[in-house]
């Protein structure tokens, strides 16, 4: 049995991978949003030159807003991408087309798109519908650090 153990970041390394990682492209015809974000996954995963694997990359969560979020693993999937799933969210699909993208950029672009909002946390990214509190009750202590974006401001960047 594989234990998954939520990796712990910085703001700043969160920032920093976001805004220097560049997609060469990025494209999707109709597809689901959980299949959008687990592209760019590990995507950002292949294209990180951190050379230690356990730093590679970021983990992102979709999560819901009440007490039914159970967490389940995308089919096929490494121990580390792992999803709290909002089916309503995840499965809402998204035709895109970009070529050398800040991952920061696509993110974005993917979060205004399928209508969700997006935070920075000590846990890595974390979706949430857009107006929903970033982190559900019971997730233990994952730090909310900054919303990149959110519906009601349209927050952006990594200043």
């Amino acid at each position: 049995m594989v234990v998954w153990t939520p990796q712990q970041y910085t703001e700043q390394e969160i920032s920093r991978k976001l805004e220097s990682i560049v997609l060469p492209t990025a494209w999707f015809d109709k597809c689901p949003v959980d299949e959008v974000i687990y592209f760019l996954q590990v995507r950002m995963f292949e294209l990180d030159p951190e050379v230690d694997p356990v730093r590679k990359g970021i983990d992102f969560h979709f999560t819901r807003n009440d007490a039914a979020a159970d967490p389940t693993s995308v089919p096929g999937s490494q121990a580390r991408f792992r999803f709290k799933y909002d089916d309503d969210i995840a499965t809402r699909e998204l035709t895109l087309s970009k070529k050398n993208v800040r991952a920061l950029d696509l993110l974005v672009d993917i979060a205004q798109r399928a209508r969700i909002d997006v935070y920075l946390t000590s846990h890595g990214i974390y979706m949430v519908r857009e107006g929903g509190e970033p982190i559900p009750e019971g997730s233990g202590e994952v730090k909310v650090f900054r919303a990149i974006r959110k519906a009601t401001d349209e927050v952006r960047g990594t200043e």
